[in-house]
C-alpha cells in the first residue's frame, strides 16, 4: 500500500482522518460481517467437522454418512441454545433496566429563565456590525428560553 494512498496525501490531515474513519466504521465491519457469513454459509452446507479422537482414523467414503447420523443424535442450535441465549439475555437487560430506573439520580423540574424585555447592548461585545451575531450567539432561541439548566 503506497503510503499517500494510505494516509490522503503528503502529511497527515483531514483526507487521512476522513481514510481511517471510513476504515473504521466501514471497511473492516463490512470485512468481518463477509467473513462471519461466508463461516456460516459454510457450516449450514457443509457441517462441522468432529474433533479428532486418536485412534480413530477417518475413512473419507463414510464420513458424511457418519456425520448425518451424528446430527440425529445431538440438539440442534436454532432449538434449546439460542432460546437459552435470548431468555438470558432479556433478563440481563432487563436487569440493567431496572437498576438503572432504582438508581437514577431524581431529576428536579426545569424552571423558566427571566428575560429582559428588551436586549441590552454588552460592553465587552463587538463594536462593529456584528455585534447582533454575538449576542445571538450567546442567547438561547426564544422557543427554547423557558429551559433552564444548572
Amino acid at each position: 500500500m503506497d503510503r499517500p494512498f494510505a494516509i490522503g496525501g503528503d502529511i497527515i490531515g483531514g483526507d487521512s482522518l476522513s481514510r481511517f474513519f471510513a476504515l473504521h466504521v466501514f471497511v473492516i465491519p463490512g470485512a468481518l460481517i463477509a467473513f462471519l457469513a461466508a463461516h456460516l454459509w459454510l457450516v449450514l452446507k457443509c457441517g462441522v467437522s468432529a474433533p479428532p479422537v486418536p485412534g480413530e482414523v477417518v475413512d473419507p467414503a463414510t464420513y458424511d454418512a457418519a456425520y448425518h447420523e451424528e446430527l440425529k443424535r445431538g440438539v440442534p442450535f436454532l432449538g434449546d441454545a439460542i432460546l437459552k441465549d435470548v431468555l438470558f439475555s432479556s433478563v440481563a437487560v432487563i436487569a440493567v433496566v431496572a437498576i438503572a430506573a432504582i438508581l437514577a439520580p431524581k431529576v428536579r423540574p426545569l424552571r423558566p429563565i427571566q428575560r429582559s424585555p428588551a436586549p441590552t447592548r454588552d460592553p465587552s461585545g463587538p463594536s462593529c456590525g456584528y455585534s447582533d451575531c454575538s449576542r445571538s450567539a450567546r442567547l438561547p432561541p426564544k422557543h427554547l428560553s423557558c429551559l433552564s439548566f444548572p
